[in-house]
């Protein structure tokens, strides 16, 4: 029997505790990459490759939410 490979989602918190209470409760839904701030999340991108599903917060040092969903439809159209 083959199982489905698991959506890939990508967490994008300053918060600690945020990305592993989501990843607690989906654990078994997803496969989780997590990072604390835009860039960060563009290396998880860059070495992981696209996901299906990204999560961020909006307000984050550095770099808003807005701000890296928008360099993510830039680099990954798709």
């Amino acid at each position: 029997m083959t199982t489905a490979a698991l959506p890939r989602l990508l967490l994008v918190d300053d918060e600690p505790a945020i990305i592993e209470g989501i990843v607690r409760r989906f654990r078994r839904e997803y496969e989780f990459f997590s990072a604390h701030d835009g860039v960060q999340a563009l290396k998880v991108l860059e070495q992981h490759g696209e996901m299906d599903i990204i999560i961020t917060d909006m307000r984050m040092p550095v770099m808003d939410g807005a701000t890296l969903l928008a360099q993510v439809a830039s680099l990954y159209p798709d």
